[in-house]
């Protein structure tokens, strides 16, 4: 009676449960839905800041919904984000504008020397379940000392990742600044599924690797947060 069920069990985080089935071991039903922590651990966890904020647009209807997730997904109207967005010539341009401390339950507030991790989620028409484009991790910050590192990050999906490949990435630094390093990876698939119809879990070695993603990047740390090596 401490979730709202009425259209399935929606996402959680592993923190708002005492326990977290992973391998479905034995029989085991995965996940850990039904192992909520009590009342004063979750609102603990709220008051801590271990929750994801969550904002949502639709195009079609121009609403926006805010929320946030932690014991389960909430989600309701706001004019504590604001949306807008259209397309030209078949792309689509979306800006989105919130204060830094709305004063919203699940609206977290941001600082001008905090750094923060976002993610963006794209859903087409009439799409349903798990199927909609999700981005890599980046990162945010403000009034980072990096003019012009950021211009030429970007990420390059060059090949198709299916359940069960096997893939190696790797990392280097490029560029080292006063508060930044530029970075640059590599993601090779090494192992695929046969498409062997009798046995859809078999695999094998490919006999060369094979590109799939490549990605630049910029990571920023604060000064006062700097290791103090070789000083």
């Amino acid at each position: 009676d401490r979730l709202d069920l009425t259209e399935g069990v929606t996402k959680y985080l592993s923190e708002s449960r005492t326990d977290i089935e992973i391998r479905g071991r034995r029989g085991a039903a995965r996940g850990g839905w039904d192992k909520l922590r009590d009342d004063a651990e979750i609102e603990e966890l709220m008051r801590s800041g271990v929750y994801l904020d969550l904002a949502r647009f639709n195009s079609g209807e121009e609403r926006t919904e805010s929320g946030y997730i932690l014991s389960e997904r909430h989600f309701s109207d706001t004019d504590a984000v604001v949306f807008s967005g259209g397309e030209e010539d078949g792309t689509w341009t979306v800006y989105m504008t919130r204060a830094l401390s709305p004063g919203t339950e699940g609206d977290k507030p941001l600082s001008t020397d905090g750094k923060y991790n976002i993610g963006i989620a794209l859903h087409d028409d009439y799409a349903a379940s798990r199927f909609h484009h999700v981005s890599w991790q980046y990162g945010l910050a403000f009034d980072a000392e990096i003019p012009g590192d950021f211009e030429d990050d970007m990420v390059e999906f060059k090949a198709p990742v299916h359940a069960g490949d096997y893939i190696e990435a790797a990392g280097k630094i490029i560029k080292t600044g006063k508060t930044s390093r530029r970075m640059e990876f590599t993601a090779t698939k090494v192992i695929s599924l046969s498409g062997d119809e009798k046995s859809p879990s078999a695999a094998e070695v490919l006999p060369e690797p094979v590109v799939v993603a490549r990605a630049t990047g910029t990571c920023v740390v604060p000064l006062e947060n700097q290791r103090d090596v070789g000083r």
